[in-house]
């Protein structure tokens, strides 16, 4: 190969070239964008536990020895094949879809710089999961009285102030006392997503004080903290609908019931559109390496 390598330094590149080192332009690129305050350290910390499972799958032999995976071999038969082992792992294709995402960005990135020369949509499904639907479970008002009455009070008093608020999981791990303000009337959610996800969010429906009022009320954190750590949120809310007798619900359809309310009390959809930032990337922040084979935090510390 020296005498191609030497006169196409690209192709030299192209054919040592790793999956290793094309998801490590991705996660270079993203601190790098961190640091210009064009993207949030969370996204990195996503993309790196998404190529975590990358690597323990194509990089990982059967004794948990790393072995470089070329890039050159990349082939469609290669990624169906991880399909199909993330399948049998348990993990759903929502969350492969996610870690195809950061794939195929590191793919393109790899193509840019010379390490590969084959084409992303050979190798990657374009629509992985046409069968996903977005949820659409909002709680009822009775619902949710039903619900808080099952839960431990500082747990009941953060399902309130999500409702009341539309504040994210980590926005509620993050909130003050001080955050409310004078006479309930406004919330301060310390958003760390993005430069406007930390924002002031008014408190203008009779319902929305009431379920602020609560939360005040029964919340237990220490000190300025509004809210003591809760572990497993997913399964103490899937037990506590399940002991209310009403279908399940997750934080974001907490955060959905929120916007669902605003628009039954008139609030038009575009300030409701400001107060709820979309995001679908932070509905899979539990999933992932945190939840899959403890091999793939390792392969990702390892990124």
């Amino acid at each position: 190969h020296w005498e191609r390598d030497a006169s196409d330094p690209d192709h030299a590149a192209a054919r040592t070239a790793t999956l290793t080192n094309a998801l490590q332009l991705l996660l270079r690129l993203d601190e790098e964008e961190v640091k210009a305050g064009r993207r949030s350290a969370d996204t990195v910390e996503f993309h790196r536990s998404k190529a975590g499972h990358l690597v323990r799958v194509f990089e990982t032999d059967a004794n948990e020895r790393h072995v470089p995976f070329p890039l050159s071999r990349l082939r469609a038969f290669d990624v169906d094949g991880y399909i199909s082992r993330r399948r049998a792992e348990g993990a759903a294709d929502t969350t492969i879809s996610k870690e195809l995402v950061v794939l195929r960005k590191s793919l393109r990135l790899a193509i840019r710089a010379g390490l590969w020369r084959g084409r992303v949509d050979e190798v990657i499904p374009v629509a992985f999961s046409p069968g996903y639907e977005p949820r659409k479970r909002a709680l009822t008002a009775d619902e949710l009285t039903k619900l808080l009455a099952e839960l431990l009070p500082d747990r009941a008093a953060r399902v309130a102030f999500i409702v009341a608020t539309s504040a994210c999981w980590r926005e509620t791990e993050l909130a003050r006392r001080s955050d409310v303000g004078e006479g309930l009337t406004t919330v301060l959610l310390r958003g760390t997503k993005r430069k406007t996800r930390f924002r002031t969010v008014p408190i203008v429906s009779p319902a929305q004080q009431t379920l602020l009022a609560y939360a005040l009320e029964h919340a237990k954190g220490e000190g300025d903290a509004l809210f003591q750590p809760w572990g497993n949120v997913r399964r103490d809310l899937a037990d506590a609908c399940e002991d209310a007798k009403i279908e399940r619900c997750s934080p974001n359809d907490l955060r959905r019931t929120f916007a669902s309310w605003q628009v039954e009390a008139g609030v038009p959809l575009f300030p409701i559109a400001g107060l709820r930032p979309t995001d679908a990337r932070a509905a899979g922040r539990t999933d992932g390496a945190r939840d899959g084979p403890p091999r793939a935090r390792t392969c990702a510390g390892g990124l």
